[in-house]
């Protein structure tokens, strides 16, 4: 039997809850590369010895994870655009099924100096309120990075803006092992750019 994701932030949230994981919108320069280090090195950890890692079962077989070198430039604002009207998307997963979603927000921003946006999705259901779901894909995906995208961890309310990390950008557990069936990212949030931040493919 798959093993379903339903959303990366329901995904990763035993990894968040190790890491404790900070927004740390102030940080910048060597402090900075030296917080993302930090949590990559303890991410490592994670999944070298959590019961909850999909490497748990395969470790005699594990490499270590692989990333870009930490570039302050992929750490940029977005301004929130809450979607007030509800509209609901049907999202495909790796297993050939689907998962509805609500329309939540859009994330505008910009990177190379050029004008992006990010579809943020709330799950249908209750009991996941407060659970935001962001995928995206760039130019690098299939080749440097996982070729069905990859997911930032969001977190917000009211926020009129709020900062896009991509530095910290992080592979589904279905990278790693194809028995996870992972959502992918929407048509919405595949980006004209190479992001060359963050996690990079795990099996070549």
């Amino acid at each position: 039997m798959r093993k379903k994701i339903i959303t990366a932030s329901l995904l990763l949230l035993p990894i968040v809850i190790y890491l404790g994981l900070r927004n740390n919108q102030g940080n910048s320069g060597e402090a900075y590369v030296n917080e993302v280090l930090k949590e990559r090195s303890e991410k490592e950890d994670y999944m070298q010895t959590s019961s909850s890692s999909p490497f748990i079962n395969k470790l005699a077989t594990y490499e270590p994870l692989k990333y870009y070198e930490v570039d302050p430039a992929f750490k940029v604002k977005a301004e929130v655009e809450k979607i007030n009207e509800l509209s609901y998307i049907n999202v495909s997963e790796s297993d050939g099924s689907s998962k509805q979603y609500i329309k939540y927000a859009w994330l505008n921003f910009e990177l190379s100096q050029q004008p992006l946006r990010l579809l943020v999705l709330k799950p249908v259901g209750f009991g996941q309120m407060n659970v935001l779901f962001t995928a995206f894909a760039d130019e690098t995906s299939g080749s440097a990075t996982y070729g069905s995208g990859r997911y930032l961890d969001l977190s917000f309310k009211n926020a009129s803006s709020i900062t896009l990390d991509f530095n910290k950008a992080y592979n589904p557990y279905c990278a790693y092992d194809e028995s996870f069936a992972c959502p992918f990212p929407p048509t919405e949030n595949i980006l004209p750019i190479s992001i060359t931040a963050g996690e990079k493919v795990y099996h070549q």
